[in-house]
């Protein structure tokens, strides 16, 4: 499968994602949607995601930054203006090999002063016409995507349309202190990017054991995660990895 198919096929699964306390199962779950996507995605990432599949495109990557594997993903706020930037990887465990890494940087823009707020997620390809461009309003509560512009490659701003219940946002489960303790597996060094911080490393096995959470917690970085990763039974691995951060985020699209 190319590496487009096989990350938009993995998109798709996390933005409906049931819990990791049921069962995450990842290579069944994305073999099924790669099945459903098919295998005539074109090489270039952005070809295959203009038009009906930008929605669904769009959803599977708000949802790989903030709340996969049935987890809301930042442990501590991020401050307007705060970005991320990560490296995304799949391993096929039946292919044994891994696909071309995807970059993506995720952004706090602004918060209104009802309280919503505007986040940013941009992914990177080989060249401009690769990149997309996502800019959504969450609502106060962070139940819903009250509204979401989109820039494909150099394709002029447009607003994604939802019909009702789409932009509801899951109830990911919080990583409590409680939680955090009776998962923690210990203290590591991580290099990536150009980062070197101390994280604790938490650990969780679904409850049949086929798959694995591991999620690595430093409070010195913007939302206090640095790292997550899922595998499986067939040695299938979805890795995102933070490479950098700093501040001076503002609006791509003209949203406030």
């Amino acid at each position: 499968m190319c590496r487009g198919s096989r990350i938009l096929a993995l998109l798709a699964v996390l933005a409906t994602a049931p819990t990791f306390q049921g069962c995450f199962i990842l290579d069944a779950a994305v073999d099924q949607a790669a099945a459903e996507t098919g295998n005539a995605i074109a090489a270039s990432m952005t070809a295959s995601i203009r038009g009906p599949m930008l929605k669904g495109y769009a959803l599977g990557l708000f949802a790989a930054y903030f709340w996969a594997g049935g987890f809301w993903l930042a442990q501590q706020p991020y401050q307007p203006g705060e970005w991320t930037m990560w490296q995304h990887t799949v391993v096929d465990g039946g292919e044994n090999r891994a696909q071309q890494p995807l970059k993506v940087e995720k952004a706090f823009l602004h918060r209104n002063a009802d309280g919503s707020e505007w986040w940013r997620i941009k992914a990177f390809g080989e060249n401009a016409e690769d990149i997309i461009v996502l800019e959504a309003l969450f609502s106060a509560d962070h139940t819903q995507i009250v509204r979401l512009l989109a820039r494909v490659g150099q394709d002029p701003v447009s607003q994604v349309e939802f019909a009702e219940g789409e932009n509801a946002i899951p109830s990911p489960n919080t990583m409590t202190d409680e939680w955090i303790n009776s998962h923690l597996a210990g203290e590591v060094q991580l290099a990536t990017g150009t980062l070197q911080v101390s994280a604790r490393h938490i650990r969780f096995t679904s409850a049949d054991g086929s798959s694995e959470a591991n999620f690595y917690l430093a409070p010195g970085v913007p939302g206090g995660l640095v790292k997550y990763e899922f595998t499986s039974s067939d040695g299938s691995r979805y890795t995102v990895a933070m490479i950098g951060h700093g501040n001076g985020a503002a609006t791509e699209l003209g949203a406030y």
